[in-house]
């Protein structure tokens, strides 16, 4: 029963992600669904023999978490909610695994009141881990750093990020508030994975450069020339 009442729900999400967001991913949604639908009807399972009911919703968080992450960066869903993540990400910026989270506490609030507050703190602990792991799957090691640099040797520096990193390099005209002293600020976006190579590049070269690090959440545009090329 429970298969059959996930299909029906996901009717009303599967017309809005077609008109809203695309074919291609309400084609493979459609996949998804069905085949949990039908392992959910027809699946048998074992249980996992936890007795502490933290370490069970951790574990399941864990398991669901970067089973979903999977699913959506194969440009697809489960459908349900993963549906509406998608549309409100693509209208308005909402990072995915929010809306998830959002509504999952909503209705676990209402739990809280009305059935039993101890087993929708547990279900709290489960939809948070799960929200994290989801978010860490899409992310991954693609998450890109905004990285501004100070210093009185940026034209070797950016040449080492254009030559050793390939990442773009664009300057920014900058003057220090006290001494008054024009400089140089390069700005650059770089992967998670090449921020320790761009550490060691910027102080070899300059053991005093000034460097500022910020995460980026989402990078737009494609530029030539001495712009960004990313």
């Amino acid at each position: 029963m429970r298969g059959y009442a996930y299909f029906l729900i996901n009717i009303p999400l599967f017309l809005l992600g077609w008109f809203t967001i695309s074919r291609r991913f309400i084609l493979y949604s459609a996949y998804g669904m069905l085949s949990l639908s039908v392992i959910t009807a027809f699946g048998r399972f074992g249980t996992i023999a936890i007795i502490n009911p933290i370490l069970a919703a951790i574990l399941g968080g864990l398991i669901c978490g970067a089973g979903g992450g999977i699913v959506l960066r194969s440009q697809g869903s489960a459908g349900g909610l993963d549906i509406l993540s998608v549309y409100l990400h693509k209208k308005f910026g909402v990072r995915i695994e929010r809306t998830a989270t959002l509504v999952s506490a909503v209705v676990l609030c209402a739990g809280a009141v009305f059935l039993n507050f101890e087993a929708a703190l547990y279900s709290l602990v489960y939809v948070f881990t799960n929200g994290k792991v989801v978010d860490s799957v899409l992310t991954g090691f693609n998450q890109r750093k905004t990285v501004f640099i100070i210093s009185d040797c940026h034209q070797q520096i950016a040449a080492q990020i254009l030559s050793g990193l390939h990442s773009g390099v664009t300057y920014l005209d900058g003057s220090g508030g006290y001494s008054g002293c024009q400089k140089k600020v390069i700005f650059s976006i770089i992967t998670l994975t090449e921020l320790s190579k761009l550490k060691q590049l910027v102080f070899d070269a300059d053991p005093a450069a000034f460097v500022v690090v910020n995460d980026t959440m989402e990078v737009l545009g494609y530029r030539h020339g001495d712009l960004h090329d990313f």
